[in-house]
């Protein structure tokens, strides 16, 4: 899967529901930055793969027991 070409909201929605794994999600975001980033340059701070994975995680997670959180997980640069 592209995660390039749904919508953030549908995004979330596969996160949340199990669709997509968070892992998976992150590695490809952050494989996309790494092929990318050097012809764009648009990212001033790249954080740390492992702690933005674990907040992923983690926000998925509240949003999976009930919390409202609409952009739960999504990355977004």
């Amino acid at each position: 899967m592209r995660v390039f070409e749904v919508p953030g909201w549908r995004l979330v929605e596969m996160l949340v529901g199990g669709d997509i794994d968070a892992s998976d999600y992150v590695a490809t975001v952050f494989e996309r930055i790494e092929k990318v980033e050097e012809k764009i340059n648009a990212y001033i701070t790249v954080r740390e793969r492992e702690a933005v994975e674990r907040e992923v995680k983690e926000r998925v997670e509240l949003a999976r027991r009930g919390r409202r959180l609409p952009l739960a997980g999504l990355l977004v640069a």
